[in-house]
C-alpha cells in the first residue's frame, strides 16, 4: 500500500510540474522582426515624436518628417519580409545593403528639414544613442536614451 502512495504522489508531482511548464509563456530568445505589432504608421509616429522632444520640430517639419519615417518603415517591413521569405544565403548582404541605402537616405531627407540648430542637436542625440549602444565594462549594454535602436540611422 505504500508504494502505491509514493507511485501515486509521484505521477501527481509528475502532472504538476509538466502542466506548470506548458502554462508558461513563450518566449523567443534573440530578435525577431514583428511585424504585426506595430504598423508602419505607428513606428513613424513614434519615431517622429521622438525627434520632435529632442529637435523641437514645427507643424510643417513634423508633417514632413512623418511621411518620412512612414515610407522607411513600409519600405524596410518590405525588404526585411523579402529577406525572410529568401532561402538563398547569398542574399543576405544584398538585403543588408538595401537596409543601409534606405537609412542613408532617410538620414538625408530629414537633415535637409532641419535648421543649424537642430541638426546640431540631432547630432549630439545620435552620438549619445551610439555610445549608449556601446557594452560597458561587464559586457552587458547600457541603457538607452530616447527612441528605438531599430531607428538608427
Amino acid at each position: 500500500m505504500n508504494k502505491i502512495k509514493q507511485l501515486f504522489v509521484f505521477a501527481i508531482l509528475i502532472a504538476s510540474v509538466t502542466f506548470t511548464v506548458q502554462a508558461q509563456p513563450n518566449k523567443q530568445k534573440g530578435k525577431s522582426f514583428k511585424s504585426d505589432t506595430k504598423s508602419a504608421d505607428t513606428r513613424a509616429k513614434e519615431y517622429t515624436d521622438t525627434l520632435q522632444n529632442v529637435l523641437k520640430l514645427s507643424p510643417t517639419q513634423y508633417e514632413q518628417t512623418f511621411a518620412i519615417n512612414k515610407d522607411f518603415y513600409v519600405k524596410r517591413d518590405a525588404i526585411r519580409a523579402s529577406a525572410k521569405s529568401d532561402t538563398l544565403m547569398a542574399n543576405k548582404a544584398m538585403y543588408k545593403q538595401q537596409n543601409q541605402t534606405l537609412k542613408k537616405t532617410r538620414r538625408t531627407s530629414i537633415e535637409t528639414l532641419l535648421t543649424p540648430e537642430q541638426k546640431t542637436a540631432w547630432q549630439i542625440w545620435q552620438k549619445q544613442k551610439a555610445v549608449n549602444r556601446m557594452p560597458n565594462s561587464n559586457g552587458t549594454k547600457e541603457s538607452k536614451v530616447g527612441g528605438n535602436s531599430d531607428d538608427e540611422m
